[in-house]
């Protein structure tokens, strides 16, 4: 699976959901999601993504080991648990 468009009901990415999805190259996340927990994109193959302005949490290293060249954080997200990437 290279591309995911997320359900726009969604509010949260739980831990690990798309850990070691080595395919994943590119998610569409919905506006009304505020919760990215740790770990949730780990070891993808995601270079870019967009962050809707409703994100206020992220966990930790959500982003760990993945191809991202740049991120740019809302001035929603008011929690950040250790470092993204």
């Amino acid at each position: 699976m290279e591309y995911v468009k997320l359900p726009s009901t969604l509010k949260f990415i739980d831990s690990f959901s798309f850990y070691q999805c080595s395919s994943l190259s590119s998610i569409e996340l919905p506006y009304g999601l505020t919760k990215i927990e740790g770990s949730a994109f780990s070891q993808t193959n995601l270079s870019e993504i967009e962050i809707p302005e409703t994100v206020t949490y992220f966990g930790g290293s959500v982003f760990s080991g993945a191809k991202l060249t740049s991120l740019h954080i809302p001035a929603s997200v008011t929690t950040m648990w250790g470092n993204l990437v």
